[in-house]
């Protein structure tokens, strides 16, 4: 093997190994970067349920004291905090049951609860919560 084949050998692994850690580099640093963009939708969708389940309990609150509330016919938006928001949609009467809809929000992520009540005249409050889902 003469001097300059060495040398030609020696640039091709040299090429080679770089090309493997840029490699390895980008991969590594593509998957981190998914990892925390996938941890942050996931806290968006947990404080767009947490503003949710705020905006079932404003409804609530309101129901205890007024059981003739209902919302403006577009929704009655609720400001929770300085940028938390969530959204009373509709109280209607079905059957003896009220059904609440709320909807949270949270940059993109989007939760919507239907709340049914029932009724109890003569207690305080006058309702009990039958059921909450997501919908």
């Amino acid at each position: 093997m003469t001097h300059l084949s060495r040398g030609y050998a020696a640039l091709i692994t040299t090429l080679f190994l770089c090309a493997v850690l840029t490699a390895l580099a980008f991969s590594s640093a593509t998957r981190t970067y998914l990892l925390r963009l996938s941890a942050l939708w996931n806290e968006d969708a947990l404080m767009s349920r947490a503003h949710a389940y705020s905006c079932m309990q404003v409804a609530l609150f309101e129901l205890s004291t007024d059981l003739t509330y209902r919302p403006h016919e577009d929704g009655e938006v609720v400001d929770l905090s300085v940028d938390a928001l969530c959204t009373i949609e509709s109280i209607v009467e079905i059957d003896s049951l009220l059904r609440i809809i709320v909807q949270g929000e949270q940059k993109d992520s989007i939760t919507r609860l239907e709340v049914f009540l029932e009724e109890l005249p003569g207690l305080r409050p006058p309702f009990r919560v039958e059921s909450v889902r997501e919908i």
